[in-house]
């Protein structure tokens, strides 16, 4: 049975540790949601397939107590990796990844930025450059956390060193992102200059004709 790659990241997550579905959203916004976008409004009917081919199995966790928590006294319906889905999830791992066409509403504005003024795609390159900044913090704020984690005898400890990894080319991208957005900042700068003097050599020429046009009236 082949798989929808959401299904082989549920599974990839599940090998972790048994998580409900809203844990494995939370997860996924934290972790692999930085490089592998997906929708998890169909998260449940994606562990619903999973479980029905035996990849997954959904056990009742014991009830919580405790007044500090919002599930007290609630079965949590939680799902966890069968021998068969970490069989399936190791048949993925050698899989040759597919090539996929990026999809970057910055830069098909970009393409087309001739028909707008300079000043709207300054504005959509600062807001990318914020935005950049803020991921950056993100990444140095998990990195710190790995560091700690390697630090710490833990059962994630074999892992941290691939999440590291995945980390790295986020710091990297990001890294590349800004100067990237610094330098077209410093292009639209000199595109702004070069319009200006354009501007004012075209005033001079017109106060030239017009002076012209007067002097050749007076002459008459």
């Amino acid at each position: 049975m082949k798989l929808a790659t959401t299904e082989y990241a549920l599974l990839g997550m599940l090998s972790i540790a048994p998580m409900t579905g809203y844990e494995l959203k939370q997860f996924a916004e934290g972790t692999i949601g930085f490089f592998w976008r997906e929708s998890f409004g169909q998260i449940y009917p994606a562990l619903g397939r999973l479980a029905r081919g035996g990849y997954i199995r959904e056990v009742v966790a014991k009830k919580r107590t405790g007044k500090k928590s919002a599930a007290a006294g609630r079965e949590r319906r939680v799902f966890e990796l069968t021998k068969e889905g970490r069989r399936m999830l190791a048949e993925w791992m050698p899989e040759a990844c597919r090539e996929q066409v990026p999809r970057n509403e910055l830069l098909l504005k970009l393409f087309f930025g001739a028909e707008a003024p300079v000043m709207v795609s300054r504005a959509h390159l600062q807001k990318q450059a914020e935005k950049g900044r803020a991921r950056m913090a993100e990444y140095e704020k998990i990195g710190r956390e790995l560091q700690r984690m390697r630090g710490a005898p833990a059962p994630d400890g074999p892992r941290v060193v691939w999440w590291e990894m995945t980390l790295r080319r986020g710091i990297v991208d990001t890294r590349a992102e800004l100067e990237w957005c610094k330098e077209c900042l410093r292009t639209m700068k000199a595109l702004d200059a070069h319009r200006v003097r354009k501007g004012e050599k075209g005033k001079k020429r017109a106060r030239g004709r017009e002076g012209s046009k007067s002097a050749g009236k007076r002459g008459k």
